[in-house]
């Protein structure tokens, strides 16, 4: 999700609108649980019922809209004769 906000170019391939102001509390405030000596652990912390709802979804419509990978299948490409 971070590559399609802004990637290492710099370049930002979504943009949020100002209106979606839950979608954006929910960017600013989740965060990474911690372990007791304050290290990010690998897991987010959903300690509030309030948030991660809409930034989940979020992240489910950036994974299909913009897929890391190439779809697998049949794919257009040149003609061999």
């Amino acid at each position: 999700m971070n590559a399609v906000l802004k990637n290492l170019s710099g370049e930002h391939r979504l943009l949020i609108d100002p209106k979606c102001k839950h979608l954006i509390r929910d960017l600013e405030q989740v965060r990474w649980k911690a372990d007791p000596y304050g290290n990010s652990l690998a897991e987010l912390d959903k300690s509030d019922p309030m948030r991660t709802h809409v930034s989940d979804a979020l992240g489910y419509l950036i994974a299909r809209e913009f897929p890391m990978r190439q779809p697998r299948g049949e794919q257009a490409g040149p003609m061999l004769c």
